[in-house]
């Protein structure tokens, strides 16, 4: 499969950076939300959080 990036336009850029803004909030919240479930205080959660965002799975 080959990508023509000349066909794109600015929607299709948006609507990509939307989604891996959500991506990276939902790992954000989901995974310190599980931190502060632990006892965690709230920088910590942040802290695990950031965290995961290398462990993104994309399919």
């Amino acid at each position: 499969m080959k990508t023509n990036l000349r066909d794109m336009n600015s929607s299709i850029l948006v609507f990509a950076l939307l989604l891996v803004l959500a991506a990276v909030l939902s790992k954000v919240v989901g995974c310190g939300l599980g931190g502060l479930a632990c006892r965690m205080t709230r920088h910590q959660s942040l802290v695990v959080g950031i965290g995961w965002w290398p462990g993104a799975r994309w399919p």
